[in-house]
């Protein structure tokens, strides 16, 4: 029986700690949308390094590239 209860202890510690985590990172993200612009446009780039050095485009999930002609993050 204390085994069972020390694996079950152990499991929901490691599963309290994980939606911790996912808590803080979820913040992380929807403080960094309200501190940098909502609009990737607006960043001046020539090229696509430029804008993934941006946080912006970090938090996309498929990342800025840039157009060359208008020198803008899409």
């Amino acid at each position: 029986m204390r085994t069972f209860l020390f694996i079950f202890l152990l499991i929901s510690n490691i599963y309290v700690a994980q939606a911790t985590t996912r808590n803080a990172l979820t913040a992380l993200v929807i403080l960094t949308n309200f501190i940098l612009p909502t609009n990737s446009q607006n960043i001046v780039c020539n090229s696509d390094t430029d804008c993934q050095r941006h946080l912006h485009c970090f938090f996309q999930v498929a990342g800025c590239k840039c157009d060359v002609p208008k020198r803008t993050c899409v």
